[in-house]
């Protein structure tokens, strides 16, 4: 690959990966300076019993001194503590289909809590940082059209990279809040700052976060039946996400390229035929007639997109299923 090539790509990967959530979301560079990190709050793990844990439904959300309260509750059950074998050094981040499994199928009756919305949003926490909504500003006339993603309400845009000459396809995407009474686990709890913030895997293997406090969500002690379980929530995510938590079963490469030339054709096409004066006013590619002109191109994309999401559709599905067992097999849906 020719130098400017090289550079040119990485400009632009540079951008695409872009977090979406704050830059304290993030993970650190190696070469980047240490940052001050609060230490985490760790509660003793009681003794073992099968019983539900004492806390309660908070309501409207805890008061600042029962969110401490239940704090303490929450981090007795935390899955690292309670199966330190299976996730003591598994990062949240990174947790694996696998790990969640071994996760699901091993907890006891008292690590099973319910989520308690409040009316609060709480968006999945992983999936906001690794969706591609955001990492290319609304460029005049980049395109935006449904296609096979809307089953998931999802989209794709023609983005182009300034500086780069190098022409991409994002996944727009509408990211659902977690439903009121979402069973799931606890996997840990910060209480570094003055509303305590509840990390709580779903039974599906996602994550989510939320602080407890006044007209904040909440967690309540065992779970519904099955049966009444809400279904889990859309579960669309950018292509950025196949290189960290989703897994990647149909390559992306071949279409990529496709899209690439097409794009350039088109717009070198397109800009031959305008002047000097039309070029200085208007520099950026046309999106809307690469979108016409490379459709056979972009519907392939998608296709091959979906396929991702499809299989991680099917791997939420069997976690889901496996959940229920459990429940099932320990008796302690309310």
């Amino acid at each position: 690959m020719k130098p400017w090539r090289a550079h040119a790509r990485a400009l632009r990967w540079r951008w695409l990966a872009a977090p979406l959530a704050a830059a304290s979301c993030a993970a650190p560079s190696a070469d980047a300076p240490s940052a001050v990190v609060p230490p985490r709050v760790v509660e003793p793990v009681p003794a073992h019993t099968s019983a539900a844990p004492a806390f309660a439904s908070t309501g409207s959300g805890p008061s600042t001194d029962a969110s401490a309260s239940l704090a303490k509750q929450l981090a007795a059950i935390r899955v690292p503590a309670r199966l330190p074998d299976v996730a003591a050094k598994v990062e949240v981040e990174v947790i694996s289909p696998a790990t969640v499994e071994a996760v699901v199928t091993r907890a006891e009756a008292d690590m099973f809590v319910t989520y308690v919305a409040n009316e609060a949003r709480t968006l999945p926490d992983f999936d906001v940082r690794l969706v591609d909504n955001g990492h290319f500003p609304p460029y005049p006339d980049s395109d935006i059209q449904p296609g096979p993603l809307a089953a998931y309400q999802g989209w794709t845009a023609v983005a182009y990279a300034p500086g780069a000459s190098d022409f991409i396809l994002t996944v727009q995407v509408h990211l659902d809040a977690l439903r009121d009474r979402t069973p799931g686990l606890i996997w840990s709890v910060d209480s570094t700052a003055k509303h305590p913030t509840v990390t709580f895997l779903s039974l599906d293997g996602e994550i989510y976060s939320f602080s407890l406090g006044p007209g904040s969500a909440s967690v309540a002690p065992g779970v519904d039946p099955p049966a009444s379980w809400p279904k889990p929530v859309n579960q669309l995510f950018g292509r950025t996400a196949l290189g960290g938590r989703r897994t990647q079963v149909a390559a992306l490469d071949r279409e990529d390229r496709a899209i690439e030339a097409c794009a350039k054709r088109v717009s070198a096409r397109i800009r031959r035929g305008m002047t000097p004066e039309q070029l200085e006013a208007y520099p950026w590619p046309p999106m809307p007639l690469i979108r016409s002109g490379c459709s056979a191109e972009l519907a392939a994309w998608e296709r091959t997109f979906v396929e991702n999401v499809e299989a991680d559709v099917a791997r939420r599905t069997a976690l889901l299923d496996k959940a229920r067992a459990r429940v099932v097999a320990l008796g302690i849906a309310r």
